[in-house]
């Protein structure tokens, strides 16, 4: 009898993708309310283009702290020299890799779902085999189907990077480094507030 693995692994919910997205989105804002604060906190004025620069050149963050042609505020205006330092030190131009995949992975978001791809760790479909062999190898029947024996198996779930990273734990880490940069400029906060 010949076991049919069509559609396996399955395809994890769409509402997975949906959820990576809100927690990279919300992941972005952290930073670039990060950076309106700055702008208050330093120069008592609030400048609504204020945003976190992610940068993967030393140039592309100096444009960012440049004036536009047009005379409008740039990300940093209002940002002290102190403080555009210690974010230039946040960069992927410096070696800080996981901001450039948050980057990446909020501006994917923008307009569409996240594509996340399930796969399955190793198992074993055995055909045949008596009730009481089936349950003390771990495995179950469904109904209907006594050939085929089915054994539990866990979908991990990955985003579409190279290489393949896991969603839950690259999200978890994510967290946790902008938690980080947030505590990093905490001390310069008198009021407690953020």
């Amino acid at each position: 009898m010949a076991v049919s693995m069509q559609g396996w692994p399955p395809q994890p919910p769409l509402d997975i993708g949906i959820t990576a997205g809100e927690v990279a989105y919300n992941l972005r804002a952290a930073l670039d309310y990060l950076v309106f604060e700055l702008a208050v906190l330093d120069s008592g004025e609030a400048n609504m283009r204020t945003q976190f620069p992610i940068e993967t050149s030393p140039d592309g963050f100096e444009a960012r702290k440049k004036p536009h042609k047009s005379g409008a505020p740039n990300w940093l205006t209002g940002v002290s020299h102190e403080h555009c330092g210690m974010i230039e030190m946040l960069q992927p131009c410096n070696g800080v890799n996981w901001i450039e995949f948050l980057r990446d992975l909020s501006n994917e978001d923008k307009h569409r779902t996240i594509p996340v791809f399930g796969y399955a760790g190793a198992g074993t479909i055995n055909v045949g085999g008596t009730d009481e062999e089936v349950a003390a190898m771990g495995g179950y029947r469904i109904p209907g189907d006594e050939d085929s024996v089915y054994f539990p198996s866990s979908i991990s779930v990955t985003f579409n990077s190279e290489p393949p990273v896991l969603v839950g734990e690259t999200l978890q880490t994510l967290v946790s480094e902008v938690r980080g940069v947030v505590d990093l400029f905490r001390p310069d906060f008198s009021s407690g507030n953020t």
